[in-house]
């Protein structure tokens, strides 16, 4: 019987023990109340329990016996319950609970007619949903004197660190806690701002890569903190909550890569030491791929959040290491940079050692980092400082340097100037002695050219109403015109030789000599029998070259008014009236404007020139029926295909067409000048120089 007494006894006592105690609120403004110790919890690692759950079982709750508990990485649910009693005057209160980037933060609760109430928090939920627009997780509660009310706080995380702080504040102090932190909070961006303008600056005028790095490092950094403290969704993304969940882990993986870069390029890695310099690549992308990991929901995600801080761990050791290795082989490594590193590294140690849970949660194990990287930026500030200043001088001397350089130089320079200018002349004389002796050897050419083309009277005297434009690109003109009258018939033609200046001039004087063979040696009538024995005396003077012409060839009977023409390539435009009588196989094309009664007959030439051709065949004759007052062109390509205009475009054909047809009832003497000038504007227009012989031949019958 005592021994079941004592039993009983023994059974209620743990039952009593392990019950929640109840914590006593005495209002105090000056402070908060800690809960967390007083709390018990329940795991629900499969995420399937709810309120109804908790209130329907009673789930076996185990004490939480810490002031601020820490579940580790995790993405289990956890109820919390803990009971109140209210022994102050006060019956508004403030209960703060878990880090601000804690995913589902909901505290259930009896209200005073003894439903379940529910106010929801937690960064899963947009901002403006909030009871008390704050960063970190509010919950306003009120409770009546002498009220004892029994709390289920409902937590989740989707991978990172759950600590689980719970605290009860009257609003007046909490404000005043809250003033102090933003005190703090806004030195230590203002800080971090001032250094990433200062040295964004810095890095403008340097032009030097790790001021960038340190820059992008510091603004990283920036994020990072300001996303930890629950500033990013509150200020920077709110409503966007997929972003908000991930910021944190995203900007600590671009922290750790930059904050490796920076320190790659401030050491000069990859001119000492190639295997260290390897060595922060493989972390920089691996940082870098579990960085864009953490992006992808769900298992990936959640093991990010260990690797990453892993990864942190190990890079920045490793920074430490080779500042220690760089002082060991005598490198010139400035202090401040190692201090820097050193103050970062214990507030990282401590962080993530409170973040793996392996030190009891405090202060220092959720400020470690902001701590460290605080005194880091100084350090690094103060020793980017001094690289500036350092490269400033270095600057100074080498431009003190190069002045001295330049002076030598320059007195050296004078006296290889006054000899090279003696050298120059000497050679600019003897230069100027050969360009003249060129130039007169080329004008000489120009009068032979002129030599060989038909006189003005002569074409006059045969040809009355007719006129050559005739533009040589250079001195020396590839495209010729040619007369001849023989036997009651006139022969003239316009001719394009292959290249332009003396080498065009050479094959025309081979053209030109030919033509009057055809004519007046093997006393040749037709132009296409013209064209072809040209064609054979051409390839007889050229030989295997490709050398040759393009033409367009007239034969013309005054008294018949009979014409016969042939083209190697170059057609014939004839201006009438009516439509042309042509004989058989004569092909044409003509051109109306309205309100003209005259229209432009463009003849088809063949598609061969005079010169060695691998498909040469017999050159067309055609005879056309001339009537009075009829105008004849032979042209060269030169005047379509010249740029000019407002586009600097080609004048081309169709407008050389258009031109001569517009202008057909104007006074043929008239013609030379409109083309001409017509042709000076279009270049003048663009400020284009000529690229070609020009050459048209008109006649009017």
């Amino acid at each position: 019987m005592q021994f079941r007494l004592f039993f009983i006894f023994l059974f209620c006592f743990h039952l009593s023990f392990c019950a929640n105690q109840v914590v006593n609120l005495q209002g105090k403004e000056n402070g908060f109340k800690s809960v967390a110790e007083f709390a018990s919890v329940y795991i629900d690692n499969d995420n399937t329990i709810t309120i109804q759950n908790i209130l329907d079982n009673q789930f076996e709750f185990e004490s939480l016996n810490s002031p601020s508990p820490n579940f580790d990485f995790t993405t289990s649910s956890y109820w919390i319950k803990f009971s109140l009693k209210n022994s102050s005057d006060r019956e508004k209160f403030f209960i703060e609970t878990a880090r601000p980037l804690t995913n589902i933060a909901d505290l259930y609760f009896f209200n005073s007619v003894g439903e379940i109430q529910v106010l929801k928090n937690g960064d899963e939920s947009p901002f403006a949903l909030r009871e008390i627009k704050h960063r970190k997780i509010i919950f306003p509660i009120e409770l009546a004197k002498t009220q004892v009310t029994d709390f289920y706080l409902h937590l989740k995380c989707d991978g990172e660190v759950l600590i689980v702080p719970i605290k009860v504040w009257t609003p007046e102090a909490f404000e005043n806690q809250d003033y102090k932190e933003q005190f703090i909070m806004g030195s230590y961006y203002g800080m971090l701002i001032f250094v990433i303008i200062i040295y964004f600056f810095f890095y403008v005028a340097l032009k030097e890569k790790s001021f960038l790095y340190y820059v992008i490092y510091v603004i990283s950094l920036f994020v990072f903190q300001f996303a930890i403290d629950g500033y990013g969704f509150q200020y920077l993304f709110p409503n966007a909550i997929w972003f908000a969940n991930h910021s944190v882990l995203f900007f600590a993986g671009i922290t750790v890569i930059f904050v490796v870069k920076y320190a790659q390029e401030f050491l000069q890695l990859n001119t000492w030491t190639p295997i260290l310099n390897r060595t922060f690549n493989v972390f920089i992308w691996a940082t870098a791929s579990l960085t864009i990991l953490s992006l992808i929901d769900g298992p990936t995600y959640k093991y990010c959040f260990p690797l990453i801080n892993i990864t942190s761990l190990i890079s920045t050791l490793t920074i430490l290491g080779t500042i220690l290795w760089a002082i060991k082989q005598n490198r010139k490594v400035s202090k401040l940079f190692l201090t820097a590193f050193i103050f970062l590294i214990v507030g990282a140690v401590i962080f993530i050692l409170g973040n793996f849970n392996l030190i009891e949660p405090s202060f220092f194990t959720v400020q470690g980092i902001k701590l460290g990287s605080a005194l880091e930026v100084v350090f690094l500030s103060l020793t980017m400082a001094n690289k500036f200043s350092e490269i400033q001088q270095e600057k100074e001397k080498a431009q003190a340097d190069l002045l001295i350089q330049m002076d030598q130089a320059n007195e050296k320079l004078e006296a290889q100037v006054i000899e090279r200018t003696a050298e120059i002349n000497e050679q600019k004389d003897i230069l100027a002695e050969q360009h003249d002796e060129i130039i007169d050897s080329i004008n000489y050419a120009k009068g032979i050219q002129d030599s060989i083309l038909p006189e003005d009277a002569k074409i006059k005297e045969h040809l009355p109403n007719s006129f050559v434009l005739f533009r040589p690109k250079d001195i020396v003109s590839g495209d010729f015109y040619w007369m001849d009258f023989k036997d009651d018939t006139t022969y003239f033609t316009a001719a394009d030789c292959t290249g332009h200046g003396v080498p065009g001039g050479f094959v025309s004087m081979v053209g030109a000599n030919g033509l009057n063979r055809c004519v007046n040696e093997y006393d040749l009538k037709k132009p296409s029998d013209i064209l072809d024995r040209l064609t054979l005396l051409v390839q007889d003077a050229f030989k295997d070259r490709k050398d040759g012409m393009d033409m367009s060839i007239c034969a013309y009977q005054e008294k018949s008014k009979i014409l016969q023409w042939a083209g190697a390539h170059n057609p014939m435009f004839i201006v009438s009236r009516s439509e042309p009588k042509v004989s058989e196989g004569t092909e044409f094309k003509s051109l109306e404007l309205d309100g003209n009664e005259f229209a432009l007959h463009d003849f088809k030439p063949n598609k061969q020139p005079v010169a060695n051709y691998d498909y040469s065949i017999s050159f067309s004759n055609h005879e056309i029926k001339m009537n009075t007052g009829d105008r004849i062109y032979l042209l060269t390509d030169g005047f379509p295909d010249q740029f000019g205009g407002s586009k600097g475009k080609k004048f081309m054909t169709k407008n050389l067409k258009k031109l001569l047809l517009e202008n057909h009832s104007k006074p043929f003497n008239q013609m030379h000048d409109i083309l001409n000038t017509t042709i000076e504007n279009w270049m003048k227009e663009a400020d284009a120089e000529q690229i070609d012989d020009i050459c048209i031949f008109g006649v009017e019958i």
